[in-house]
């Protein structure tokens, strides 16, 4: 079994901060976004790419200090392809992810 998929979207982010001068700040962040993609998936041989809406989101908390920072990331997308290939039904090609995000400030 193989898959083969892209997407391109255009995503929106909303960003709630909490910060004051020289403290620790923490970030609340949305970021939906809708796009197209195209997917194919096969046991044997590649089909032809077929075309399909996608969307998804993403959720991220981050806090950060004078030197770095650390948060983490919920993301989902749903990318449903109609027959994609010669296997019965639709494909989805989505996935849901938890992230640990962290950096420190080289500045």
């Amino acid at each position: 079994y193989s898959e083969r998929f892209s997407i391109v979207a255009f995503e929106v982010p909303v960003s709630l901060l909490a910060a004051r001068p020289h403290a620790p700040w923490f970030e609340l962040e949305l970021v939906p976004w809708l796009g197209v993609g195209w997917g194919k998936a096969w046991l044997h041989e590649a089909p032809d790419w077929r075309a399909a809406p996608a969307f998804g989101a993403s959720v991220r908390a981050m806090g950060r200090g004078r030197n770095g920072g650390v948060g983490l990331a919920l993301s989902a997308y749903s990318l449903s392809v109609a027959q994609p290939s010669s296997l019965a039904g639709a494909v989805n090609f989505g996935t849901i992810s938890l992230s640990l995000v962290g950096g420190l400030d080289a500045g």
